[in-house]
């Protein structure tokens, strides 16, 4: 991924971005919010002034070239909805597919994995957000066959990337997790580094990875981060900082020619 600044603002893109697609990875250096929200917390709902909100958003899309975005009310699955216009009210999904150019599509994050997905040939955008359910559900793959369904995507054709996150190095999770993980495919074993008794350090980029290159995305049109969040302090970390504290924003959408 290639760090960019525009306009005072920091962000995250894609190495194989080109003409035609708009992705971004807000990061939380910029932006006008204070205290735990410092500085360009994207999020609602977390105790943070609106005003601020508004205005860290409104920055966040003037630098990456686009207007208002649509985003889901999250709630960990594996509901994936496409979007063919812009809804009337905020969808339950932890995935947005859409190919209307001009519609940007969005989700947030503060250590689960945000996913993103393009197809420059049937010219549609997959924006995912994967947590630990999610990804034990196979988010990502799920993602890739509803481009397939929806749009005529072709897995191969496809450009993936995997943004910071909570990484391998931080996120110790149980058994309970583990083998959430394990049933949704024996492979994602390799993911886990043992750590204290019933505990696992679990890499979700590597697994998340997986789940792309499982779907049929060649290995290499796919963009894995490797920056984890907790460790970073220019980005927000829920299981670092507690509830209070800000959000990040992956951001899609297909240019209009």
């Amino acid at each position: 991924m290639i760090w960019t600044e525009r306009d005072g603002i920091s962000y995250l893109i894609p190495s194989w971005l080109t003409k035609g697609v708009i992705m971004a990875f807000s990061t939380r250096l910029g932006g006008v919010s204070a205290g735990p929200f410092a500085w360009l917390n994207m999020g609602g709902r977390v105790g943070d002034d609106p005003a601020n909100i508004a205005e860290n958003r409104r920055r966040f899309y003037a630098a990456i070239r686009v207007r208002n975005v649509t985003y889901p009310t999250q709630v960990h699955g594996d509901r994936i909805v496409r979007l063919d216009r812009l809804p009337t009210h905020p969808e339950h999904a932890d995935a947005l597919v859409t190919a209307v150019p001009g519609l940007a599509v969005g989700c947030m994050y503060a250590d689960c994995v945000p996913v993103g997905l393009y197809d420059p040939v049937n010219r549609a955008v997959g924006v995912i957000h994967a947590g630990w359910r999610g990804t034990a559900l196979d988010i990502a793959a799920k993602t890739v066959k509803a481009m397939r369904d929806e749009f005529g995507s072709r897995a191969h054709d496809l450009f993936g990337v995997i943004a910071p996150s909570i990484g391998g190095c931080c996120y110790q999770v149980d058994d309970v997790v583990r083998l959430a993980m394990t049933e949704a495919d024996a492979e994602y074993a390799c993911a886990f580094t043992p750590d204290t008794p019933g505990h696992y350090h679990c890499d979700l980029q590597q697994i998340n990875r997986m789940s792309l290159l499982k779907a049929g995305v060649r290995e290499g049109n796919i963009d894995v981060s490797g920056l984890c969040t907790h460790c970073d302090p220019r980005f927000y970390s829920y299981r670092r900082d507690g509830r209070a504290t800000g959000r990040m924003a992956l951001v899609a959408c297909i240019e209009r020619i």
